[in-house]
């Protein structure tokens, strides 16, 4: 029972991450939580990390 609720929550999690408008709604919110705490260049700082790119690609 564990291992099916545990693999239901995976691919809960990987189709809330594939979904096009939960990713703009899920930027959206990190990018006013930049601004309301004064990081300006939040944008640009992605760049380097190709990490966060790749998981905000459909």
């Amino acid at each position: 029972m564990e291992r099916i609720l545990g693999d239901k929550i995976h691919f809960l999690i990987l189709q809330y991450i594939q979904n096009p408008e939960y990713i703009f709604q899920y930027w959206k919110g990190i990018r006013d939580l930049s601004l309301e705490l004064g990081i300006l260049e939040f944008d640009r700082r992605l760049d380097f990390i190709p990490i966060l790119r790749t998981l905000f690609r459909v």
